[in-house]
């Protein structure tokens, strides 16, 4: 079951960088958005060394009572 989009995150670029995200969500068929949050959970994951989908299924059970 997917989690609720409740909250939201503001970043502020310059038009030269929204123009980029922009073209490359696009080349792979993705929202703006999706893409963002793609890229980070993608990034999250290399950082960590680990896959995404296992630390959001981690994550949502250490917050359960």
């Amino acid at each position: 079951m997917e989690s609720l989009k409740t909250e939201r995150l503001n970043i502020q670029v310059t038009p030269e960088q929204k123009a980029l995200i922009k073209d490359a969500a696009k080349a792979v068929g993705l929202t703006v958005s999706g893409y963002v949050l793609f890229s980070t959970f993608e990034r999250i994951g290399e950082q960590l060394g680990q896959n995404i989908l296992d630390l959001m299924d981690k994550k949502r059970q250490d917050s359960e009572p």
